[in-house]
């Protein structure tokens, strides 16, 4: 097996899945980053970016399922993530997704310290957009009246123009 990331998208979310080549000991996940594609540099192991919203976290942690924290307080412990809050943002992209491994020493209450997993490159994603509205082709998805499962999660403003628009 070889170490890979990949990156895949639709109008609504995107998600980044990766592999290591070998079982890395003593990982405890991985902080997900993304990096707009223009402002990433591919060839260093330097956290880039932002780290992703997460909530999951260890036993023991009593910020564990509390908003507001990030992939690097609360490692993703699976080797996929989806970006759910990539819609928020002010462009579609193009962005790269980082991922850095992390160690961790647990203390008595089984919270990890954590650190970069040494000796490990972090990975890079491919460059990666948000699609447009697959029934509709313009970015803004008018003239849509919002059933489409592509624009749902737009709200629809019949006032913006003559045909209306996705807002």
């Amino acid at each position: 097996m070889s170490t890979k990331c990949i990156a895949f998208s639709n109008n609504d979310v995107i998600l980044v899945a990766w592999t290591f080549a070998h079982k890395l000991e003593d990982c405890v996940g991985c902080d997900v980053r993304r990096i707009p594609a223009e402002s990433a540099d591919i060839h260093s192991n330097e956290p880039q970016g932002e780290s992703l919203p997460a909530m999951a976290g260890f036993p023991g942690d009593p910020n564990a399922g509390k908003g507001g924290r990030t992939t690097a307080q609360a490692p993703v412990q699976k080797l996929f993530w989806k970006d759910l809050s990539v819609t928020d943002l002010a462009s579609p992209g193009p962005y790269i997704y980082q991922v850095i491994p992390l160690k961790g020493a647990f203390d008595n209450k089984g919270v990890p310290t954590l650190v970069p997993y040494p000796d490990v490159s972090t990975l890079f994603s491919n460059p990666v957009t948000l699609t447009a509205c697959e029934v509709h082709p313009v970015p803004d998805c008018s003239p849509c009246p919002g059933r489409h499962s592509c624009c749902r999660t737009r709200s629809w403003n019949r006032s913006s123009s003559a045909t209306g628009a996705c807002t």
